[in-house]
């Protein structure tokens, strides 16, 4: 019985660390664009991060493509 004593405030403990982790990536913007990250590894590295929201259609991203590779 007295490990209740004990796992009691350890485990208020995690969910308060559990709450101020979440809080803290909300409030600095980490859940902002979820999508960039999953879009950039389909790009080369070339330094620049490419919107993956462009107003640009397949083909011109395709006529891209073809010619970075000439």
């Amino acid at each position: 019985m007295e490990i209740v004593f004990i796992l009691v405030p350890v485990s208020l403990l995690i969910v308060v660390v559990a709450l101020w982790a979440f809080v803290w990536s909300v409030r600095n913007d980490q859940y902002d664009d979820l999508d960039k990250e999953a879009y950039r590894i389909l790009f080369d590295e070339d330094g620049e991060i490419h919107d993956s929201l462009s107003s640009q259609s397949d083909e011109s991203k395709s006529a891209q493509r073809i010619r970075k590779q000439n």
